[in-house]
């Protein structure tokens, strides 16, 4: 029942919203998002014409574990970041950046993708 009334919360705000309104906030932070980790000197896993609009992947620079790059974002930084999958497991970070994501989210990803790489 609780998912039942978080669902149609969130239908609501979607609705408020209207549905261009949210593409072009996805579309926003997409950019935003891709703008940041080339200013921290990251490299982007796909160029800016086949970018997602809800998920960013950077490449993992080389000698660095992306398991334990993982691991101190979630327990120090808080960011719960995933890796990459199949073919690019071990090679890409993933960050989403669906639904109700602001700038600020991402500032923090992004502060933390920084400070992190340092320790590493």
């Amino acid at each position: 029942v609780a998912t039942l009334f978080g669902l149609d919360a969130s239908l609501s705000l979607m609705k408020k919203e209207g549905r261009e309104n949210i593409y072009s906030r996805h579309l926003q932070l997409r950019d935003y998002l891709r703008l940041g980790i080339r200013k921290i000197g990251l490299q982007l896993f796909v160029s800016d014409s086949d970018a997602s609009p809800t998920v960013t992947s950077i490449i993992i620079p080389d000698g660095v574990d992306g398991h334990e790059w993982l691991k101190i974002l979630r327990e120090k930084y808080n960011a719960i970041l995933a890796g990459g999958m199949g073919d690019t497991k071990g090679k890409i970070i993933r960050v989403a950046h669906m639904g109700f994501v602001g700038k600020k989210d991402l500032d923090d990803v992004l502060s933390a993708l920084e400070k992190s790489r340092q320790e590493l």
